[in-house]
């Protein structure tokens, strides 16, 4: 049933790390993590996010979606998020550009 390089993950021999929507479940130690490269793309989003001082909207979506993703794995982590989607309601168009707020600033470095 090899299909060669079109055979879905899913299709595999069984195992005991899976990767379900983005998120690697790990049946030996009972955890769910992120794989190695989006937790790499979410620190470098992150370390960016600590060098600049104004934003543009579709910048602030990017980072509030990805942290939303996240959010399924890490707890309690919703609660951090909620100022960058208060922040992204003051934009008054797409393309305005802003200073990040403290409070934004804060909650990143969480």
């Amino acid at each position: 049933m090899d299909a060669g390089p079109w055979t879905p993950t899913w299709a595999s021999l069984p195992a005991t790390c899976l990767d379900f929507l983005g998120i690697e479940l790990d049946s030996i130690a009972m955890e769910a993590r992120l794989s190695d490269i989006k937790l790499q793309y979410l620190q470098d989003l992150v370390g960016s996010w600590s060098r600049c001082s104004y934003c543009q909207t579709r910048e602030v979506e990017e980072l509030a979606g990805y942290l939303q993703f996240a959010s399924q794995i890490i707890p309690h982590s919703h609660a951090f998020i909620c100022s960058l989607y208060d922040f992204r309601s003051t934009f008054p168009s797409p393309f305005s550009l802003r200073k990040i707020p403290r409070t934004v600033r804060q909650d990143i470095e969480w």
